[in-house]
């Protein structure tokens, strides 16, 4: 085979191997080409199934006010009374008979309900079932209010006006708070406070006479009223310093003080139960001389060296103390009059 013949033919093998490569490549893009078409008509029919599906949607009437409440009522309808007596119930109404889940009395109530609400509009109609199944959650304790209200009735037969009632309640209610044991404040007037006596006598200080008058005074009737008292207790308290030995005059001049027929600096006690008493008496002489405290009884009492100011008694062998030298006032019901007085006993009031 010559040079010329073997040039020729490799040439025409080149030109077929490469019109066999361009046929492989249009065929391999030809492929690609129709799966691309075949996944548009996929999607192009899905969007369109979609756009449908929206419309559609769209179409559809919206849920109204009302009906969300009819929906809200029924839900507790079925709640309350299951859902095998509501099957029964619509049955019923499918069928156009009466409901025979309800009983003679439910269905009088209902007829009633149905004559009253025939002008009545859909909405207001909803809004008084919904009512009535919110006071229907309340009628278990029904019986417990109608005896209520009848022993209110039995209680104050006269009374109309309904706040006037609650106004009495409220008062009976506080007073019952307020219990027989809120008893008034103890008010204590000690040495340590400025409260002076003279040295071993009954004699009071000029400031301590005018705190009596000025602040004392007014604060006793105050709590007088506040806590319906009538008695006021004057005692008075020592220390246990021991007094000189003398002869005491209080059994004789102790009512005369009282009276103001005697001075208080005349009285002589002889030991600390009679220091106390006489120091008791001569701070009732002044309260009993104001007219504030005319209508209370105003009794003087001594507990002598007996009890510490934080009403303990004492275990003995104190000194000088000016917490201990004090006068404390009291306040008190008064007694049930079981007593009668004689000439020779106290007056309540000069």
């Amino acid at each position: 085979m010559t040079q010329a013949e073997t040039v020729n033919r490799d040439s025409r093998s080149y030109r077929q191997g490469l019109v066999l490569g361009l046929t492989v490549a249009e065929v391999f893009l030809l492929l690609v080409f129709a799966l691309l078409i075949a996944l548009a008509a996929l999607w192009n029919d899905e969007h369109g199934r979609r756009v449908a599906a929206e419309a559609k949607a769209r179409q559809l009437p919206e849920i109204s006010a009302t009906e969300h409440n009819l929906l809200a009522d029924f839900q507790a309808v079925r709640a309350a009374a299951g859902l095998h007596k509501i099957a029964r119930l619509l049955a019923d109404l499918r069928a156009g008979r009466d409901p025979q889940t309800l009983t003679p009395d439910e269905w009088t109530f209902v007829d009633a309900i149905r004559r009253q609400q025939t002008a009545m509009t859909p909405q207001a109609i909803s809004d008084q079932w919904r009512r009535l199944t919110q006071a229907a959650q309340s009628l278990a304790d029904t019986p417990e209010r109608a005896a209520l209200a009848e022993a209110l009735q039995k209680a104050y037969p006269a009374i109309k006006d309904a706040r006037r009632l609650i106004a009495l309640i409220g008062q009976g209610l506080a007073a019952e708070k307020k219990g027989e044991h809120d008893w008034p404040p103890i008010i204590n007037l000690s040495e340590a406070q400025g409260y002076f006596f003279a040295t071993g006598k009954a004699d009071i200080a000029p400031d301590f006479e005018r705190h009596l008058r000025t602040v004392i005074v007014p604060q006793l009737v105050q709590f007088a009223r506040q806590y319906g008292v009538g008695t006021i207790e004057v005692i008075g308290h020592t220390d246990e310093q021991g007094i000189a030995q003398r002869t005491s005059n209080l059994d004789a001049m102790l009512l005369a003080t009282l009276h103001n027929t005697a001075t208080v600096s005349s009285l002589i006690p002889a030991d600390n139960a009679g220091l106390g008493l006489a120091r008791a008496v001569a701070v009732t002489r002044i309260l009993r001389q104001d007219d504030r405290l005319k209508s209370y009884t105003i009794l003087p009492l001594s507990a002598g060296q007996l009890i510490t100011p934080a009403d303990r008694l004492t275990v003995g062998g104190g000194g000088a103390d000016k917490e201990r030298r004090r006068i404390e006032i009291r306040l008190r019901r008064s007694n049930p009059a079981t007593y009668a007085p004689q000439a020779t006993d106290i007056r309540p009031q000069d």
